[in-house]
């Protein structure tokens, strides 16, 4: 159907074609300006949809980050905490150590002591034996190694020995041992026989010095 007709006058025709005009212009005022304010619109409820669901979620990763952090700091505490009793405790160690090497020390000086005491005693022995034997006028008689083995043969059949006892005459078997081919004859021989007995071991223990000075206890 034909918009414009043939019988149209000029006036129909002007009408008709600013009515066209109007409908065109129309149809471009709304493409160019209220269509766009709608677009916008629809835009603008989408940035502030998004707006919204990032604010969400950046209240969600600040609590998160919050928690984290407070986590964190109660495991530094923590960790602070264990260094410090780890580092009183390595110093408590140390301490017990140093005490338990004292104790160890005191020991051992203890048992050097006992086992010298029964060294000193055997040495005491066979001191007194020859003495009684200058006395008696027998002397030249006086055999120090067959005393010594005397002395063992009465430590062997001894009951209930200490382990001081045990070691002493343990050390007092291998120095006679040591010594049994030798021939001791004059006082000094004899004396000093009997006198490394106890001073031979406290070599053996380092209880002296290279000079033959006895070291401070």
């Amino acid at each position: 159907m034909n918009f414009f007709k043939r019988d149209d006058g000029i006036l129909d025709v002007i009408t008709k074609a600013i009515t066209v005009v109007s409908f065109i212009f129309g149809i471009w005022i709304y493409f160019h300006t209220i269509h766009p304010v709608f677009q916008k619109e629809s835009e603008l409820q989408d940035l502030r949809k998004e707006k919204v669901n990032i604010q969400t979620d950046n209240e969600r990763l600040s609590k998160e980050t919050a928690k984290i952090k407070n986590d964190l700091h109660i495991q530094t505490e923590k960790i602070k905490d264990l260094n410090e009793r780890a580092g009183n405790l390595s110093l408590e160690i140390e301490s017990k150590n140093s005490e338990l090497a004292s104790i160890n020390e005191k020991l051992e000086i203890a048992h050097n002591e006992a086992v010298l005491s029964k060294l000193n005693l055997i040495m005491d022995k066979i001191i007194s034996a020859y003495l009684i034997s200058i006395a008696q006028g027998k002397n030249k008689e006086f055999d120090v190694i067959e005393y010594s083995h005397g002395l063992i043969e009465i430590h062997d059949r001894a009951r209930e020995l200490n382990i001081y006892d045990k070691e002493a005459y343990s050390y007092f078997v291998k120095y006679l041992d040591e010594n049994k081919s030798r021939k001791f004859i004059t006082d000094e021989e004899i004396f000093s026989y009997a006198i490394m007995i106890p001073y031979g071991y406290k070599m053996s223990k380092h209880l002296v010095n290279t000079k033959g000075i006895e070291k401070h206890k």
